[in-house]
């Protein structure tokens, strides 16, 4: 009797949630599920669609380590692009201090705490110098598929269930909130309401790591006009800094141990 009790109970809790996601569901959706799809689909044409954005950021990254102690590492940043090919991003935490810069012809590498710089001709678009960093060079660029030309088939095509959990506030901004689901990654997104529909918040979820380790974006100060030129775009090494091979340098900016 006990066990057929607290079955009928889960099964209540659960009908609950499921009215609950309905009701939070926007209207013109019929269920949280296309919901969820329809409000990704807004952010992808709006972010695919602009020509320049600039904004802040910061990231945290988790560690589990062999003991089952979860640790996790903080940096934060900012961004720069103008389609197609021209960009400056810079991060920089307790193992990072680098900057990543592309004037439309040479894209170059900045390790900062070695003062140290690479550099290699700029690939054709910023989709495509995200996509041979991480097929070639096994550089994984989180977040980055956020701002592809092709960031909602990026994002969808491996989607296997999607839930809309109604709205938040994320650094003062109101957002929704929703959730993915793939074989390798859970991941869930919170979306500016409005006109500017931008993501303010993202977060990845690995599956098949002991301790689920996550991925935190956080996105501050979005402007989708930022006033940009060529100077914007520029690379200017610091006094004595020294080019070397880009092999040389890790992708936290830190020369290798091997080639000090």
């Amino acid at each position: 009797m006990t066990i057929a009790i607290r079955k009928k109970k889960v099964r209540t809790a659960l009908a609950a949630v499921s009215c609950l996601l309905l009701a939070a569901a926007p209207v013109k959706s019929d269920t949280p599920e296309q919901a969820a799809r329809d409000v990704l689909k807004s952010m992808a044409d709006y972010v695919s669609g602009l020509d320049k954005v600039s904004m802040d950021y910061s990231s945290d990254i988790e560690a589990v380590m062999k003991s089952g102690i979860k640790l996790q590492f903080s940096a934060s940043g900012q961004m720069t692009l103008d389609r197609p090919n021209a960009w400056r991003m810079t991060r920089t935490g307790g193992f990072a201090d680098v900057e990543l810069v592309s004037d439309g012809k040479t894209v170059t590498l900045y390790g900062k705490h070695k003062n140290v710089y690479a550099q290699r001709p700029a690939p054709e678009s910023f989709d495509a110098f995200v996509n041979t960093a991480r097929e070639k060079r096994g550089v994984a660029l989180p977040g980055a598929d956020l701002f592809l030309a092709s960031v909602h088939k990026e994002l969808t095509e491996p989607v296997k269930e999607a839930l809309y959990l109604g709205t938040a506030m994320i650094d003062g901004v109101e957002c929704e909130h929703l959730a993915f689901r793939t074989d390798e990654v859970d991941w869930q997104i919170w979306v500016a309401t409005g006109g500017k529909p931008y993501p303010c918040k993202y977060v990845i979820t690995t599956k098949d790591m002991d301790g689920a380790p996550q991925y935190q974006l956080r996105i501050r100060n979005w402007n989708d006009a930022p006033d940009v030129s060529d100077a914007t775009f520029s690379f200017k090494p610091g006094e004595g800094a020294k080019k070397v091979d880009i092999s040389a340098i890790g992708n936290t900016g830190i020369v290798k141990p091997d080639n000090k």
